[in-house]
C-alpha cells in the first residue's frame, strides 16, 4: 500500500515516511526521504531523514548531509548542528567540524555548537563556553532552556560564571 502512493507534497511524504518507519522499512524510508529532499527542502522531513541516518549509524552520510545544510544552504538549525557534531565524532571528522563551527557566523546555534563540542573534545571546556554563552545571551529568555542541557544539577555554577 505505501509504495503505491503518488507523493507530491511534503505532508504526503511525511505520512509515507512514518508508515515506512512503523513497518520497519528503514532503508526504503531513507531513500525516499533523501530523494524528496533533493527536490524540496522541508524542515520536518529533513529531521526525519537525519534521525533515520543516525538510527542506521550512517555517520558519514549524516555528516556530509548536515554539513551541506549548515555550510552550503546556510541553515542554522540546532538539531542539524547537534547531529553534525555527533556524526563528525563517529566518522573521524571532528577536526573538520571544529573548523566549520569556528568559521560560521556568530549565531545562537553556532555558539551552542561550541558548547556541544565540549562533549567531544577536551579543547572546548564546558565552563568556558557556558560563560561565553551567558555573556552573549544572558539578557534573553532562551538562555535557561538552551543551557539546561549543558548545566546539570551539582555543577558548580559559581565556577561557570567566573570562567574567562
Amino acid at each position: 500500500m505505501v509504495e503505491q502512493l503518488s507523493l507530491t507534497s511534503a505532508p504526503e511524504v511525511y505520512v509515507q515516511s512514518k508508515l515506512l518507519e512503523l513497518s520497519g522499512k528503514d532503508e526504503e524510508n531513507l531513500e525516499k526521504l533523501g530523494n524528496f529532499l533533493k527536490k524540496e527542502n522541508d524542515l520536518e522531513l529533513k529531521i526525519l531523514y537525519f534521525n533515520g541516518l543516525e538510527k542506521a549509524k550512517k555517520y558519514d552520510t549524516l555528516y556530509e548531509t548536515t554539513k551541506h545544510y549548515l555550510v552550503d544552504m546556510k541553515e542554522d538549525d540546532w538539531d542539524t548542528w547537534k547531529l553534525f557534531l555527533e556524526s563528525a565524532s563517529h566518522s573521524g571528522k571532528l577536526e573538520d567540524a571544529i573548523s566549520v563551527v569556528k568559521n560560521y557566523a556568530v549565531t545562537r546555534n553556532s555558539q551552542l555548537a561550541l558548547l556541544e563540542l565540549s562533549k567531544y573534545s577536551e579543547a572546548y571546556p564546558k565552563d568556558k563556553y557556558v560563560a561565553n554563552y551567558i555573556s552573549k545571551y544572558g539578557h534573553k529568555l532562551c538562555l535557561f532552556p538552551d543551557l539546561s542541557t549543558f548545566v546539570k544539577p551539582g555543577d558548580d555554577i559559581t565556577k561557570i560564571l567566573e570562567a574567562d
